[in-house]
């Protein structure tokens, strides 16, 4: 009885210092199912910054605010040509869990060429 006591006691303490109750899995707002490497993302690319989707990235060509995305798979590079012609490269890392959970993160993007005037 006497050590029951002590741990309600410490529970009581623990709750009127604010202390956090722990966080179960259950407890989280993405479904269990969810993949963690499905976020867009962001790149610098001179003074402007472009939000890529990972769809973009996964899938193939696209153009995203003007700008024509090329990923490579192969070599693992992403080439993103500007609206005036800028060309800039951004080393690609590719992640997988399991089937159906994939997800790719850029590097920082050199640029590769110049504007054509």
């Amino acid at each position: 009885m006497r050590v029951l006591s002590r741990a309600a006691f410490g529970v009581l303490i623990l709750s009127l210092c604010g202390a956090a109750a722990p966080v179960s899995a259950s407890d989280s707002p993405a479904p269990a199912n969810a993949c963690p490497y499905d976020v867009a993302v962001t790149v610098d690319l001179g003074r402007q910054s472009l939000t890529i989707p990972q769809s973009a990235l996964l899938e193939g060509a696209d153009d995203v605010d003007g700008y024509e995305l090329r990923p490579d798979h192969r070599r693992l590079v992403l080439e993103i040509v500007g609206r005036r012609g800028e060309v800039w490269l951004a080393p690609m890392t590719k992640l997988v869990r399991g089937k159906r959970c994939q997800g790719i993160f850029l590097g920082r993007p050199v640029q590769a060429a110049a504007r054509s005037d």
